[in-house]
């Protein structure tokens, strides 16, 4: 991939370049996994927006290695 020089790059880009990329940050919640997602947001810099997943039924009541596809 080769950078192109600032002026280029501005031009090349579709839509509007003055809105930069929004971030999910997800989560489930618990206070270890919210922390180290929020600070990964941040240090990357871009706006972001929080989500907190929650597995629903039946996947709940089940073990995660029984889940048809965890990943």
């Amino acid at each position: 991939m080769v950078a192109l020089p600032l002026r280029d790059a501005e031009t090349a880009m579709p839509g509007p370049a003055a809105r930069p990329a929004l971030a999910w940050v997800l989560h489930d919640g618990k206070a270890g996994m919210r922390s180290q997602a929020l600070g990964l947001a941040e240090a990357a810099g871009f706006p972001f927006v929080e989500k907190v997943l929650a597995i629903r039924r039946p996947w709940a009541w089940l073990p995660p290695r029984l889940w048809l596809a965890p990943l």
